[in-house]
């Protein structure tokens, strides 16, 4: 399979064109990534703290994995902040991210709210979704299992307003904006402000899918699929009054800061099954990077890594070695999903097509979790 020969991008990423060095577009295309500074942030934090008239000076979504953990040590110990964490449970946080959550606020001494949202529901609907999508596998739809915690910002929201708070903030990076995934819808998602034509041509894009798998109908949430949509990309405009800001468009992201601090600071556990870092609070992310590696080669650590190599945070060398680990496959945490969670047997996996370039031995389930 044919990569970039500057970042690790494949051929079969969607809209990817190579010249004749075999240089992608989105290298030749990128703009570095650059943060506003400590002093910004400090500016704008304390215009929203002497707003508060709360016990808190801000909330953060926290769901015990790698950024949000630091997000919170460096909001407590470093910016001295009051920080009221949420937790947002709809079925889907693994057990160590939940042993993480808890290990973390106690070291921290923060206080931690917990919202358990429709999580019967929630699993219902995941498993829905998922024996809908095998019905006809599609890679433009396999977002369709993201689906349950959509609505996270608008919850979080409504818990500002309780807590008489105008202020959140949160860990996203630009750094992990995977926009590959609605790529294979035909649209091109670059950050959170989109414009209304691209909003009309994804739901189109989606609604076209809906069309050709008419399963997808009978597992249709109005609240959960549509305002769960509204809420992604337009969270800004529900309770106006609370501000969000992203940590680290005022910090530079760096994942081997990140992760040695947490683990120094706050015995930070990572999972046994992988050597990645990154999305471990969550049982979702080894079903659907299994399903983009075994139809198109890559998962979202590849779009991280080259996003990494384009900073100038690591060699392209050293991305092809990390991403030969971490696109390993994670059988132990699917085979608890798809016991606990979709009520299915793990060889239904073997329905998922297979990209001709890839080894089929790959994606052959062991022994022991059949």
């Amino acid at each position: 399979m044919k990569r970039c020969t500057r970042c690790i991008l494949p051929e079969t990423y969607p809209n990817i064109k190579f010249n004749k060095k075999g240089i992608c577009n989105f290298c030749l295309n990128y703009k570095p990534i650059t943060v506003k500074g400590r002093a910004i942030f400090e500016r704008e934090i304390k215009k929203y703290k002497q707003k508060s008239r709360s016990k808190y000076d801000c909330c953060i979504g926290f769901s015990g994995g790698r950024d949000s953990t630091y997000l919170l040590y460096r909001l407590v110990k470093i910016h001295k902040l009051k920080v009221l964490v949420c937790t947002f449970k709809c079925g889907i946080q693994s057990p160590l991210g939940s042993k993480n959550a808890k290990k973390v606020v106690k070291k921290l001494n923060v206080d931690h709210l917990v919202i358990n949202y429709k999580i019967k529901k929630n699993i219902k609907m995941l498993s829905n979704n998922f024996r809908a999508w095998l019905k006809k596998p599609s890679v433009a739809m396999i977002p369709i299992l993201m689906l349950a915690d959509k609505t996270m910002e608008y919850h979080l929201r409504s818990v500002c307003v309780k807590n008489n708070l105008s202020l959140m903030l949160d860990a996203e990076s630009a750094f992990e904006w995977v926009p590959f995934k609605s790529g294979f819808l035909g649209v091109n998602l670059q950050g959170h402000n989109l414009s209304t034509k691209l909003k009309i041509k994804l739901l189109l894009g989606y609604l076209r899918e809906y069309v050709k798998n008419p399963k997808y109908f009978t597992t249709f949430d109005l609240i959960e699929n549509l305002f769960g949509f509204y809420v992604f990309f337009e969270g800004k405009n529900l309770i106006k009054k609370i501000k969000l800001i992203r940590y680290f468009d005022y910090f530079m992201w760096n994942e081997r800061e990140i992760v040695s601090t947490i683990k120094k600071e706050l015995n930070w556990e990572t999972a046994k099954d992988t050597l990645a870092t990154w999305r471990i609070d969550d049982l979702i992310p080894p079903l659907y990077n299994f399903l983009y590696y075994k139809m198109v080669g890559f998962t979202e650590n590849d779009e991280l890594r080259s996003n990494m190599i384009r900073n100038n945070q690591i060699s392209r060398e050293e991305a092809l070695k990390i991403i030969n680990e971490e696109n390993k496959i994670r059988w132990s945490t699917l085979k608890r999903l798809f016991d606990e969670v979709l009520n299915l047997p793990l060889t239904v996996l073997n329905k998922v097509p297979l990209h001709k370039d890839l080894n089929p031995r790959i994606f052959q389930i062991p022994k022991e979790y059949l």
